[in-house]
This record gives C-alpha cells, sequence and structure tokens, in this order.
C-alpha cells in the first residue's frame, strides 16, 4: 500500500493490540519476527525512490533487528541469518556486518 499510495501521519493512538498465548506474535516468536522485519527492509531497499539505502539499513539494524539478540543466544542468531540468507544474501551481509559494527 505504501508502495502505490499516499501517506499520512497521525500521532493520535488509532490502533491496540493485546498479547496471548494464541496470538501469531507468541506463536512466531522473536525469529518470525525478525524476519518479518528483515522482509520489509528488503523490500524497502529494493525501491528506486529510497536514496540513503545504507541508512535505511543501518536504520533496521538497530532499531528492529539487533535488538534482543543476545539474550536470545548464538544458536536462535545462527537460524535468524540463515533465513536472512535465504530471502536476501547480499542484504544479509550487509545486516550482519551492522549487527557487529560496534556504531
Amino acid at each position: 500500500m505504501a508502495a502505490i499510495g499516499d501517506i499520512g501521519y497521525s500521532h493520535q493512538l488509532l490502533n491496540t493490540f493485546r498479547r496471548h498465548p494464541g496470538s501469531l506474535i507468541q506463536r512466531s516468536g522473536i525469529r518470525g519476527i525478525k524476519t518479518d522485519y528483515f522482509r520489509i527492509l528488503n523490500l524497502l531497499s529494493k525501491q528506486s525512490f529510497i536514496t540513503n539505502k545504507p541508512g535505511l539499513i543501518n536504520y533496521f539494524a538497530d532499531n528492529y533487528l539487533k535488538p534482543g539478540l543476545r539474550k536470545e543466544g548464538k544458536l536462535s542468531f545462527i537460524k535468524l541469518m540463515t533465513r536472512y540468507f535465504l530471502i536476501d544474501p547480499k542484504l544479509a551481509m550487509k545486516v550482519g556486518e551492522r549487527i557487529f559494527s560496534k556504531s
């Protein structure tokens, strides 16, 4: 929708959700959510109207993909990066570099 329509911003709270054991968020876990974030990043990074792609990648890595990885452990991180590589290997490398960078 964002690629073909106009987007507006509103500061008002327009949506709420609740988490429960049967919810999609609970069932998919952190790897499912972060894979969805990576898919969104992949879509955005292919758009010609986005000119600062390194900035976009850094923003997604820092704010959506990196948080919580230490808590999840090394095995979870390896599984997550494997998912990323299956979607887009080049982008996965860039995200991995950002996740491991100190900045």
